[in-house]
């Protein structure tokens, strides 16, 4: 299946994630900055993007264009906002609005799944 999948039509789009992390992981993004993202998913109201990053790296803070829910998939990450940090672990999920400065970091290899809704 190509990706983006374009869900603004009629399309059904399935993915494999843990197939899709370990592929990025083997990527030359990944060995270069220890962290990769693919978007698998594109509408008019929504993005839906799946990322990898390895223990120890962090993603710079920053605000995302709409509202947010943040799913582990594998490991667990530090999400941090302000002065809350979480761990959130595999399974688990964090919600939150467009303009909520937040930062990552991995505490383990670990993939997580973005759904962000489009304000």
């Amino acid at each position: 299946m190509d990706m983006p999948v374009d869900i603004s039509d009629t399309a059904i789009g399935s993915f494999d994630l843990i197939a899709t992390a370990a592929r990025l992981r083997a990527g030359k993004e990944y060995a270069a900055n220890g962290r990769s993202a693919q978007t698998l998913a594109k509408a008019p109201q929504m993005n839906v993007v799946l990322t990898v990053i390895n223990e120890g790296v962090e993603l710079a803070e920053h605000a995302a264009p709409g509202s947010v829910t943040l799913t582990v998939v594998e490991g667990e990450i530090a999400f941090m906002s302000g002065d809350d940090e979480r761990v959130v672990k595999a399974g688990n999920s964090v919600v939150f609005a467009g303009d909520v400065r937040h930062s990552v970091r991995g505490e383990s290899e670990a993939a997580f799944l973005l759904v962000i809704a489009k304000a």
